[in-house]
């Protein structure tokens, strides 16, 4: 899904708004969704294993090499 900030909306693109509540509009044939506010970026998060017998089996690994 395609999305641009409103400050990249090209002015003569003709603002749709969907069932939902969205707003689009089309580029190449395409909807192009808008939205108003800045991305939260988003963390990345580090693989953890749960307690038990994979993660004793993941940390002989490590320890291995």
């Amino acid at each position: 899904m395609t999305e641009v900030h409103i400050s990249q909306v090209p002015d003569d693109a003709a603002v749709f708004k969907g069932p939902k509540g969205g707003d689009y509009f089309f580029r190449n044939g395409r909807k192009v969704y808008i939205h108003f506010r800045s991305k939260i970026r988003q963390r990345k998060h580090r693989f953890e294993p749960r307690r038990g017998a994979f993660q004793r089996f993941l940390q002989n690994q490590t320890s291995i090499s």
